[in-house]
């Protein structure tokens, strides 16, 4: 009976515990999209290492030299000017590590539109507090490949 019991109680906290984790998710879905609708037509639009690192998290900034950074944005600026945001899709996750302990991330890819055509922007964050920050920014475009 007392087996029985324990198992219960079992049951129940298992449920209520994934009940918060599954409205932590879909908050956190929120945000990180919020983030990245916001910050993602703010760097297309200038194409600029400065504005990138704005919203850069320290292990983007330590992974990649400043010259490699500049390289990369001369040939993003191959696309010419941003003209529109179409949206995004993707999603955060949790982590739980014994070395780090929780680590919330998110990954999304944008469609943006440039003056030669279409381009797609993956995009890798961090959570950090209360605020998001830039893991990976990378621009796909078949434009680039001329």
């Amino acid at each position: 009976m007392v087996l029985v019991g324990a198992f219960a109680l079992f049951i129940v906290t298992a449920a209520i515990g994934l009940t918060m984790v599954a409205m932590k998710g879909e908050k956190l879905d929120s945000e990180s999209k919020a983030f990245v609708d916001r910050i993602v037509p703010i760097i297309c639009a200038d194409l600029n290492v400065e504005t990138l690192t704005k919203y850069a998290s320290e292990e983007m900034l330590n992974s990649v030299t400043r010259e490699k950074f500049d390289a990369l944005f001369r040939l993003f600026r191959k696309l010419g000017g941003y003209t529109k945001f179409n949206g995004s899709s993707g999603e955060a996750s949790m982590l739980f590590t014994l070395e780090d302990g929780k680590l919330i991330t998110a990954e999304y890819v944008a469609d943006v539109e440039f003056e030669t055509g279409p381009a797609k922007v993956k995009v890798m964050a961090v959570r950090r507090g209360e605020g998001w920050k830039l893991m990976e920014f990378m621009i796909s475009s078949p434009a680039l490949l001329q």
